[in-house]
């Protein structure tokens, strides 16, 4: 897939589609004259935030943008030395702080759970 189609499904405001996020503005007047803004996401649904172009979980937000920051590039993501951003633990979209030790009785029902998941989905399609 193209990876502006998955980035600005609406158009790449970069790219001369300067409306492709409309529904993610408003209209001020800010010392006398116009202004546009960006909405407050909190007041925004799920289906107008996902209409301007965002989707899914934070952390793979914050990779796009150290791909973004990268030119692009995923595997300087992983090679990143800018450990002075507040995102760089975050740039593989998994969370360094968040880490479970599980016993191996654990491990193993947590495998039989999964296992019965996908045998579910699979025979659901």
């Amino acid at each position: 897939m193209d990876r502006n189609k998955l980035l600005f499904p609406n158009g790449n405001p970069r790219n001369g589609a300067p409306d492709a996020f409309a529904n993610g503005c408003e209209t001020i007047i800010f010392e006398g004259a116009e202004r546009r803004v960006g909405r407050d996401p909190r007041a925004m649904s799920v289906a107008e935030l996902n209409a301007v172009g965002h989707f899914g979980p934070v952390l793979r937000a914050i990779r796009q943008n150290c791909i973004d920051c990268q030119g692009g590039a995923e595997a300087e993501v992983r090679r990143c030395a800018l450990v002075w951003c507040p995102m760089w633990p975050y740039r593989m979209a998994a969370n360094p702080f968040h880490r479970v030790t599980l016993s191996d009785e654990q491990r193993e029902e947590r495998r039989q759970r999964l296992e019965a998941a996908r045998t579910r989905k699979a025979a659901n399609p």
